[in-house]
């Protein structure tokens, strides 16, 4: 990734994060040794580290089947220790309270 990113760039890309989707239902970004960076397999979540991106998890609620078997608490703290920054969303006005209460 980081490699097209500088070829599009012209060898001076600006990407500084990646987004991809992690919650408790899908751990694999950083569970599972997918990548390979100069000849050492790692997870995701450790390859973009090592290329010096900010990782961003993205439907830390899985689309809010998670709330089925874990509080909103859970999952947030689960989503923020495995990743730099997360993206959170809900049509659910109830969830979006929650959500907020957590700001306060």
């Amino acid at each position: 990734m980081k490699r097209r990113a500088d070829i599009v760039a012209g060898g001076n890309s600006r990407l500084k994060y990646v987004i991809f989707e992690y919650n408790m239902l899908c751990p694999y970004p950083r569970t599972v040794l997918s990548q390979h960076v100069n000849g050492e397999a790692l997870t995701l979540a450790e390859a973009c580290h090592k290329l010096g991106f900010k990782t961003v998890a993205s439907m830390p609620l899985a689309m809010g089947d998670a709330l089925k078997e874990h509080s909103l608490k859970e999952l947030l703290e689960f989503a923020l220790d495995g990743c730099d920054h997360i993206i959170v969303g809900s049509k659910n006005t109830d969830h979006i309270k929650e959500l907020l209460s957590f700001l306060e």
